[in-house]
C-alpha cells in the first residue's frame, strides 16, 4: 500500500510542475528581454564616451598682460599725461616730444612758435572737428595718414598761457584727453 500512495502523490505532484516550467521560462525571457534594452543604452553611453574622448582639448588661452601705463612730463611745455608702456618716447626736448608705436607717430607735441603742426593747422584742405579739451573747445584738423587719423589743434597751458601744439593719434586721444594736466613751465 505505501508504494501506491507514494505513486499517487507523485503523479499528482507532476500535474503541478508544469506551471512551475512555465512560469520559469517566462522568467527567463523577460530577463533576456530587459538584459538586451540594458545593452543598447550601454553600448549608446559607450559610443558617447568615446566620441567625448576622441575630441582633443583645446588650448586653454594665454593670459594676456594688463596693459601698463607711463607717465610722460614735459616741463619746457608745462604738460603731463599718461601713455602706454608699449610707446616709445622718439623726441624728449624742452619744446617738442614725440611718441611713437611701431615708428608710427602717435603724439607730437610743440610749444614753439615756430613748428610744423602750426603750419598743419592753418591748411584748408584738412577736415575740422571741434571737441572739448579741459574745459575749451578747440577745432581741431583731421589728417589722415595710411589707415590712422590724427588730430591736429592747439591749445594754451593755462597756468603760463603758452600756445601747445599737439598732433594725437585719433586712438590715442581719449587717454591722452582724460590725462591731460598742465604743469607751470620750469626753465
Amino acid at each position: 500500500m505505501s508504494r501506491v500512495v507514494i505513486f499517487v502523490k507523485l503523479k499528482s505532484m507532476n500535474k503541478k510542475v508544469g506551471p512551475f516550467i512555465l512560469f520559469g521560462v517566462l522568467i527567463i525571457i523577460l530577463i533576456f528581454a530587459v538584459g538586451v534594452k540594458y545593452g543598447k543604452k550601454v553600448a549608446k553611453t559607450d559610443t558617447v564616451i568615446n566620441f567625448l574622448l576622441s575630441i582633443t582639448p583645446t588650448k586653454s588661452p594665454d593670459v594676456t598682460k594688463p596693459l601698463e601705463f607711463k607717465t610722460y612730463k614735459n616741463a619746457g611745455c608745462g604738460v603731463q599725461f599718461l601713455y602706454p608702456a608699449a610707446y616709445k618716447i622718439q623726441t624728449d626736448a624742452s619744446e617738442e616730444a614725440v611718441l611713437s608705436e611701431n615708428s608710427f607717430e602717435v603724439l607730437h607735441v610743440y610749444c614753439s612758435k615756430a613748428n610744423k603742426i602750426k603750419t598743419m593747422i592753418s591748411d584748408p584742405k584738412l577736415a575740422t572737428e571741434e571737441v572739448k579739451l579741459k574745459n575749451q573747445t578747440l577745432k581741431m584738423r583731421v589728417e589722415k595718414i595710411d589707415n590712422s587719423q590724427s588730430l591736429i589743434f592747439q591749445t594754451k597751458n593755462p597756468l603760463t598761457t603758452t600756445s601747445i601744439y599737439v598732433s594725437v593719434d585719433k586712438k590715442f586721444y581719449p587717454l591722452f584727453e582724460s590725462t591731460l594736466q598742465f604743469n607751470p613751465i620750469k626753465r
